[in-house]
């Protein structure tokens, strides 16, 4: 076998990551297709040639280390090997020299003997240091092997991603204020009469707070207008049909009436002008919802 090959030990392969314990290259999102339900908080990440080769790579890696686990042992039992030869020259030495009988050749054979059983056993021992550096350093590639797998498959996740974010389309109104004061505000034109407040034909007013951002549940259901805004005007057929009738129709005539959040108001407009307003202190809304929910 070639005292050249890099790798580790079969047993070292279990707790390197990647490699489960059937011995199966096991990469997230690399899975074959074979019909079965997959997490899907797992990612599919295309097999593609930089991967491929990575992997290829991964496996020569876990091949070589079996090569060098196989050559380790067989060194290694050829050091016990040599002990025993060694001890029993060494055993048959002492025979020879505590025999008064013997001849003078005997005991310059058997010294003979015990020396090159010590030669033998050194050797080994020193193949077998090489050979546990080998393996050292055979471990340390299977490890870079895998982890140059992980990182494409992490860059592959992490393109994957940004190409979803670049499908996302960008939102009309960035913050709940821009949705507010853009579109809501001058769309709902209600005669604001506050509290106590009567319209002309002597019926109660509608309610509103140009400070809405005071009032958590007023907020709460703004957001989700907005929310629910920016996910269905990207449908062109029915998506603002159906904002207004399950949405917009739902909630606004909650935040208008008088049970409702501002209901304690005293802001008041004349007939037909836009919903009274003031623009909320700067910093509160310069973030997301997601990166608020943070």
């Amino acid at each position: 076998m070639n005292d050249d090959a890099s790798g580790t030990d079969v047993d070292d392969l279990e707790q390197v990551d990647g490699f489960d314990e059937l011995g199966e290259w096991d990469v997230p999102g690399t899975e074959p297709d074979d019909g079965t339900e997959t997490d899907p908080s797992v990612s599919t990440i295309e097999l593609t040639p930089e991967l491929l080769d990575a992997q290829a790579a991964a496996v020569a890696a876990e091949e070589a280390a079996v090569d060098q686990a196989d050559a380790l042992r067989a060194a290694e039992d050829l050091v016990a090997d040599a002990r025993g030869v060694e001890a029993v020259a060494r055993a048959r030495l002492l025979e020879v020299q505590a025999d008064q009988t013997g001849a003078r050749s005997q005991v310059l054979a058997a010294e003979e003997a015990v020396a090159k059983a010590t030669r033998d056993r050194s050797r080994a021992e020193l193949r077998v240091e090489r050979l546990q550096e080998r393996a050292t350093a055979a471990e340390r590639a299977v490890e870079e092997a895998y982890a140059q797998v992980q990182n494409v498959v992490d860059q592959a996740d992490a393109g994957a991603s940004d190409s979803r974010d670049d499908d996302e389309p960008a939102l009309i109104y960035p913050t709940l204020p821009d949705f507010v004061e853009e579109f809501l505000v001058p769309t709902y034109r209600r005669w604001i009469g506050g509290v106590g407040g009567r319209n002309p034909n002597g019926e109660d007013s509608f309610w509103w707070d140009a400070k809405w951002w005071l009032h958590p549940e007023a907020v709460q259901r703004l957001e989700a207008l907005w929310r629910a805004f920016e996910h269905l005007r990207r449908d062109p057929a029915l998506g603002m049909s159906v904002w207004w009738r399950d949405h917009a129709d739902h909630h606004m005539p909650i935040l208008l009436s008088k049970f409702g959040p501002f209901g304690d108001s005293k802001d008041n407009n004349e007939r037909g002008e836009p919903l009274p307003h003031t623009t909320p202190p700067k910093g509160m809304y310069e973030s997301t919802p997601d990166e608020r929910d943070e």
